[in-house]
């Protein structure tokens, strides 16, 4: 599923983020937990004919990052038709769950940079973009103590700055942290 197209990957996101913001998280409580055990199975099989394994884990990882990243976007003031009352519920319930989700998403991050020069490159770099762009939303309303103390983000903000195959990725997420942090210092004082 990594070659279909990205506009049926985001609707199967997009699908099960519209769940999601129903039912989370006082009718599907395991929700992040269930989101990381599909992503970590994986499928996998043999390709006799070309003599590859080929792996749908990382559409999995890539689905799920999908659907943290659009969870966060539509929890978002204004972002998408919600009352106020359901945006406060699901901003909460994201910001509990960040203990989670972040340790997810910059381990899939993590790994996906050590792959970049590597045969699975190209793979590597879909999950590298769909981690970043998962990233972003939560920026806005986690703490930034929290996004802080996961140091990997620092090591792989530099390793994708200098990586000509996520060269605009690498760009962005500082331009976003740098927006982050001075969102919190007006913040606070």
């Amino acid at each position: 599923m990594l070659e279909e197209k990205v506009y049926l990957k985001e609707k199967i996101a997009s699908l099960v983020v519209h769940i999601a913001k129903r039912e989370w998280p006082q009718n599907w409580t395991g929700m992040v937990q269930t989101l990381c055990e599909i992503a970590a199975r994986g499928v996998s099989f043999l390709s006799i004919l070309h003599y590859t394994l080929i792996s749908f884990q990382d559409t999995q990882v890539e689905l799920v990052l999908l659907v943290f990243r659009s969870l966060a976007e539509d929890s978002r003031d204004g972002a998408a038709p919600l009352g106020d009352r359901r945006r406060r519920e699901l901003l909460n319930a994201l910001t509990q769950q960040s203990k989670d989700i972040f340790p997810f998403i910059s381990g899939h991050l993590a790994n996906s940079c050590k792959k970049i020069n590597t045969p699975e490159r190209n793979r590597a770099v879909l999950i590298c973009n769909a981690a970043l762009s998962a990233l972003v939303p939560y920026m806005e309303f986690v703490p930034l103590e929290f996004v802080l103390s996961f140091i990997v983000f620092a090591l792989l903000f530099f390793s994708l700055l200098f990586n000509l195959f996520i060269n605009f990725a690498g760009l962005f997420f500082p331009t976003v942290f740098i927006f982050f942090f001075v969102r919190q210092q007006k913040v606070t004082s």
